[in-house]
């Protein structure tokens, strides 16, 4: 298991839009984000910077993988058009430490 953290830029106004689309994620997407090796995925919110969390099974690279290729990571893409910014890709963060249980 590798763990991620990353942030992600959203168009400033969208903030409640954001945070309804999360409220009420699609049941099919949440399948695929598990399915492809996602868990204990966690998204904060300041503003409009979202720093997000996942545990990614085997490592992130292969979790990444699996959900690029399905059909409704393509379609929630689409629909967060103009909410969330427009970038060259996620800020991801190195771990340098961790508390296990």
């Amino acid at each position: 298991m590798e763990r991620l953290c990353f942030v992600l830029p959203i168009v400033p106004g969208t903030e409640v839009e954001f945070d309804s689309r999360h409220a009420e994620l699609w049941p099919d997407m949440a399948s695929a984000m598990r399915e492809a090796g996602y868990g204990n995925y966690t998204l904060f919110r300041r503003e409009q910077t979202v720093i997000g969390y996942a545990e990614c099974h085997p490592d992130v690279a292969s979790a990444a993988g699996k959900m690029a290729g399905t059909e409704v990571a393509a379609r929630w893409g689409e629909s967060m058009a103009g909410i969330v910014e427009d970038s060259p890709g996620l800020t991801h963060y190195e771990e340098v430490w961790h508390l296990p249980e």
